[in-house]
């Protein structure tokens, strides 16, 4: 399975695409992205249990865990009285979908192999034909070996989504708030 890198790129894309000249809003930021890397909480789970991988790739890693998520994320946003509901739901529905999307594109060695999109009515797991992405291996992480492995993978991850978050980015015309104070500043200071 993919990094967090490549998670997080994928949430900055999705962040991007829905902020087209919009003034950035670090919490809005920060909501996609960690709804990007959301389903692998699933390994903080494992910890208590003394087995990263106990937990992983279950109901995170399925549709039905998606929706259910992000169900729970908007009754959580609609409490706290956000103004956006229905533009926040989506970037974190799009943002927890693209961990199925970026996991089903990446190359696993695990048994099984792939991700459960249909659990808990389908044990059957899926994997692309065409792995985009190395998976990142959590088996002697401090070796020299694995070390190279992640860099590896991160690397890889970061030359694909890299620029297309670089792209987003420069499309959406995100306007920098501290950039528009600097701005005034400036021009008060001429006058």
């Amino acid at each position: 399975m993919a990094s967090p890198v490549a998670h997080s790129l994928a949430g900055a894309v999705i962040y991007f695409a829905f902020s087209r000249k919009r003034t950035f809003n670090a919490k809005e930021f920060g909501l996609v992205i960690l709804a990007a890397n959301l389903a692998d909480f699933d390994l903080l789970a494992g910890l208590l249990v003394s087995d990263v991988d106990a937990f992983h790739r279950t109901a995170t890693h399925s549709v039905p865990g998606t929706v259910f998520i992000a169900l729970i994320l908007s009754a959580c946003l609609w409490i706290k009285d956000e103004t956006n509901v229905p533009r926040l739901y989506t970037m974190t529905l799009l943002a927890l979908a693209s961990q199925l999307i970026i996991d089903w594109l990446s190359y696993d060695d695990s048994i099984p192999r792939g991700i459960p999109l249909l659990w808990p009515w389908s044990l059957e797991h899926y994997m692309s034909d065409t792995q985009l992405f190395l998976h990142v291996r959590r088996d002697n992480l401090l070796t020299m070996p694995v070390i190279l492995h992640n860099l590896k993978a991160i690397s890889g991850e970061m030359l694909i989504l890299g620029p297309v978050a670089l792209i987003g980015w420069w499309v959406a015309e995100i306007k920098c708030p501290r950039k528009q104070e600097y701005r005034r500043a400036r021009e008060a200071s001429k006058h």
